[in-house]
């Protein structure tokens, strides 16, 4: 949430995303001594290469990044973010995005759930069996945000806004509720979908980060954020947004391979 009120959504998730695709992709491989054998077949060192095209994606976007806070004024950058600060944003992103790669680690390091799911009867197939992983890992995340947003509460003495008159509880719930339904369901999709990719399944950490800069990229243009800057700025943000493209590409026919 701070690294997009600081760097708005575009630069704020590639930032934030970019951090938590490489240390929760590649730190497993490396906690497991995993890492040599990505390189015994084809499908392990082109899924590799997809892993690296995509932090190079990420590398330019940040570029982009910083190109455009040399660019613009204060007043034009706070058009398309009103509270933009680089600096802090940076900060943020890179605390967000090590915290939020233990989510990776949770979903690899919960295999042991998955195949009690599988062998436990009534037996759960292959497909679904990564959902109670899911339950296990999502559960210290809500207790991690409804902490802070009590802590949050109880310093600015808002917890009498829930209850507030005139206050739209009742639409703010239900906003709510699809903004949780609607995250969720990438974590559903993620864990329904690493079956199918067999041994290649370690890049859907990264495959999955990389669409989030995606679409937030696109989101943020969308949005003006990017309003203002030169040619040669756009340029690079483009270069990075086809790079994590040809990742998506990439991953697929790795696992077609696999």
């Amino acid at each position: 949430g701070l690294m997009i009120r600081y760097l708005g959504v575009g630069l704020g998730l590639a930032f934030g995303c970019g951090i938590c695709s490489a240390a929760g992709t590649l730190i497993p491989k490396l906690i497991r001594s995993e890492f040599g054998s990505l390189f015994e077949s084809t499908a392990g060192i082109i899924s590799f290469v997809g892993v690296l095209i995509s932090l190079t994606g990420i590398v330019l976007i940040g570029i982009a990044g910083m190109s455009k806070e040399k660019e613009l004024s204060d007043e034009e950058k706070k058009k398309g973010v009103a509270e933009f600060n680089f600096k802090k944003g940076v900060i943020a992103a890179l605390f967000s995005g090590l915290m939020s790669s233990a989510m990776g680690l949770g979903l690899v390091g919960g295999s042991k759930i998955q195949e009690l799911a599988l062998t436990t009867m009534p037996a759960t197939s292959m497909t679904w069996a990564g959902m109670p992983v899911l339950v296990v890992v999502l559960l210290g995340g809500l207790t991690v945000n409804v902490l802070w947003c009590l802590y949050l509460n109880i310093k600015n003495k808002t917890i009498k806004d829930y209850v507030k008159g005139g206050t739209p509880l009742i639409a703010n719930l239900i906003f709510a509720g699809i903004a949780g339904a609607i995250w969720c369901s990438q974590f559903i999709c993620f864990k329904t979908g690493e079956p199918a990719m067999g041994p290649t399944a370690y890049v859907g950490w990264a495959l999955l980060m990389a669409c989030q800069i995606l679409f937030g990229s696109i989101i943020g243009i969308l949005l003006g954020e990017w309003k203002g800057t030169s040619r040669k700025t756009k340029i690079i943000l483009t270069a990075g947004l086809f790079l994590l493209v040809l990742t998506s590409v990439l991953s697929g026919y790795a696992g077609s391979l696999a």
